[in-house]
């Protein structure tokens, strides 16, 4: 029996809401509330638009597409961020977005990251991160993490890029509680801006429990019968 016929049977590996995720900033710069407004792409695919602004700092985010097909036990969390720090001085800033959702079976993993820095300030500017800059977490808990204690520096009026890093067919050997997130953490000089563009994607896996329910494993009795 396939994932889709599964799924399609009323037993779901998982569940998860696209539609609704966790958007979450905080900033030395101070505190505001989120904004953002959902499109809806396809069945279980949601574009996210919003943003954060404070005393001359923002984080804007823009076509973040989260997905969960019910028939394939699949998932994934693309996140395009914006994050400037126009004030005088440099801040801090946590950015979160977070997918609500369980699981019933273990899951592999994998994720993708990618951006620049561009100092728009007339002296060196730095991009830095104390632990890692991104993380991908499940449960609230890191499973891989990306430009650990991260350093970059720019010239004035310059453009600086961080890389792109990806990871793969990780395993999650525990079923998924209550969801998965993405997480940048980053202290951004006056006058810097930073964009990143990343995903974090899953695919769940049936448990051996779950496959002996479903039929996946007929041989033991099949061979009784002919005994």
């Amino acid at each position: 029996m396939s994932l889709a016929a599964l799924a399609a049977s009323g037993q779901a590996l998982g569940s998860f809401q696209p539609a609704t995720p966790l958007f979450s900033v905080v900033s030395t710069a101070g505190s505001a509330s989120t904004s953002n407004s959902a499109t809806q792409l396809a069945p279980g695919v949601y574009a996210h638009t919003g943003g954060w602004l404070v005393s001359g700092a923002s984080v804007s985010w823009t076509s973040n597409v989260l997905g969960w097909s019910d028939s394939t036990n699949s998932g994934f969390l693309n996140s395009n961020i914006v994050v400037k720090n126009n004030t005088a001085t440099s801040q801090t800033f946590l950015f979160t977005v977070t997918m609500m959702g369980t699981t019933a079976g273990s899951a592999t993993f994998g994720g993708s990251l990618g951006g620049q820095f561009v100092n728009a300030g007339p002296s060196l500017g730095s991009l830095t991160s104390s632990g890692p800059l991104w993380s991908a977490s499940i449960d609230g808990a890191a499973v891989n993490t990306q430009l650990n204690n991260a350093l970059f520096f720019a010239l004035p009026f310059s453009v600086e890029s961080i890389g792109s890093s990806n990871f793969s067919n990780q395993a999650y050997a525990s079923s998924i509680a209550s969801s998965i997130s993405v997480k940048y953490s980053l202290t951004l000089s006056a006058g810097g801006e930073a964009t990143f563009n990343s995903s974090f994607s899953l695919q769940v896996v049936p448990s051996p429990a779950a496959l002996a329910l479903f039929g996946f494993t007929p041989l033991m009795g099949s061979r009784r019968r002919r005994r």
